[in-house]
């Protein structure tokens, strides 16, 4: 009778602490959060220069499509 109590003592505080996380999973989860914000930083940063020079590059495509179009005209 001993035995089993011990067994259904041990299997009760196995199974009450399994349902908490650990203190290595709460950081292991945090750390994962922290990467992944870091990650979306460093691609925003590196995409809004590249979309900036994208508007750049075709702001410049129509003045020049702009200027031939009123070259063209004055030509006629």
């Amino acid at each position: 009778m001993k035995k089993i109590m011990t067994l259904l003592t041990i299997a009760l505080a196995f199974t009450a602490c399994s349902k908490e996380e650990s203190p290595i999973e709460k950081v292991s989860q945090k750390v994962d959060q922290i990467n992944t914000e870091n990650a979306d930083a460093a691609v925003q940063a590196i995409k809004t220069p590249i979309n900036k020079a994208r508007a750049t590059q075709n702001l410049g495509e129509e003045r020049t499509e702009g200027i031939d179009q009123a070259m063209q005209n004055l030509n006629k």
